[in-house]
């Protein structure tokens, strides 16, 4: 901080400095104000000292015989899981068909497919139509209120007299 404030008094001189020589003035007359002795602040310790480490105390003796040999620890027996029997998969019926019958219900299927695909287009077509047309209303609905708005102005015009 200290440092700063010298730096600051000697940048401020050189710029009177420059100005006097522009100026053509003494450098007597100028005289610059004292800058007040800055101490740094104490700052007081925040942390108190950790504490030391606790010595290590001996693990209490285990009870019977020292030389006793260890042994697992008895778990309980493990219960049989079997899956409920009232539960029953649903059987799917088997559907057995003739194989010329088959030939005319698959040629039924496509032309149904093919049905629903066509419909399917002409509800698209519908929509795109609808949407033109729901286009085309709001621009006629803008000309109205357009011309509305003219006649309104020249009702106005002519029913208030000028004075």
């Amino acid at each position: 901080m200290i440092e700063f404030l010298k730096t600051l008094k000697y940048l401020s001189t050189a710029i009177l400095l420059k100005g006097m020589n522009e100026k053509k003035q003494n450098l007597s007359d100028i005289k610059l104000p004292e800058l007040p002795e800055i101490k740094p602040p104490k700052i007081p310790d925040v942390n108190p000292p950790a504490p030391g480490p606790e010595p290590l105390q001996m693990p209490a003796p285990r009870p019977g015989p020292i030389n006793a040999p260890l042994q697992p620890p008895v778990s309980p027996p493990i219960q049989e899981i079997r899956p409920p029997t009232t539960a029953l998969r649903p059987i799917k019926p088997h559907v057995y068909v003739k194989v010329s019958n088959y030939r005319e219900i698959m040629e039924k299927l496509d032309e149904m497919s093919k049905e629903v695909g066509r419909i399917k287009n002409l509800v698209s077509e519908m929509a795109s139509l609808t949407n033109q047309e729901n286009l085309k209303i709001a621009a006629f609905n803008q000309v109205l209120s357009r011309i509305r708005d003219d006649l309104d102005f020249v009702e106005k015009t002519f029913t208030q007299p000028e004075e």
